[in-house]
């Protein structure tokens, strides 16, 4: 592959372009990438594992908008596969082959979707250890709280015991 990007989707399913590696040579997707229509028209099928392989983008009868998006990044082939975190589209996992058209092998797909998968998993586990430090750090705190309200009662306390003796001083 000559480019492969994560593009991320956020609850409306408006994505952006959060990692990109390309070959040098060809031009950069970073922000590059819009797609409007996305959500009302595939995000659905992707949720649901859809994973789509264009040979060439030339025959593939792509909305003009997609072909010109494409062929400014000098895209010939595409892969496209969805990353899920706990069953929702966290993204699309998308590989550019801009070299030539390129007839894709299933078994390059299963690679490819494979990929996707441990990618959603690694981010279903950075999401549970943000969870359980968030999760720790507020126990810290809590147990933080607790002490200097261990420390004020004494204080109150000694406060009140030197206040009762000041008291027996002025009464003899």
């Amino acid at each position: 592959l000559d480019r492969v990007i994560v593009y991320q989707f956020d609850e409306d399913l408006n994505g952006d372009i959060i990692a990109e590696s390309v070959v040098p040579g060809y031009p950069r997707a970073l922000n590059q990438i819009k797609d409007l229509c996305f959500a009302q028209e595939y995000g659905e099928q992707y949720r649901q594992g859809r994973t789509k392989a264009i040979a060439n983008i030339d025959r593939a009868n792509l909305t003009s908008t997609h072909q010109e998006q494409l062929e400014s990044l000098s895209v010939k082939a595409s892969i496209i596969v969805p990353i899920l975190q706990d069953e929702r589209l966290f993204g699309l996992l998308i590989g550019h082959q801009c070299q030539e058209p390129r007839l894709w092998l299933q078994s390059e797909i299963d690679l490819f979707t494979q990929l996707a998968l441990q990618l959603g998993l690694a981010l279903e586990r950075v999401e549970l250890r943000e969870k359980l430090d968030a999760a720790n750090n507020a126990k810290r705190d809590d147990e933080q709280q607790h002490l200097e309200q261990q420390t004020l009662d004494r204080e109150i306390s000694q406060l009140l015991i030197d206040n009762q003796a000041a008291m027996q001083d002025i009464k003899a």
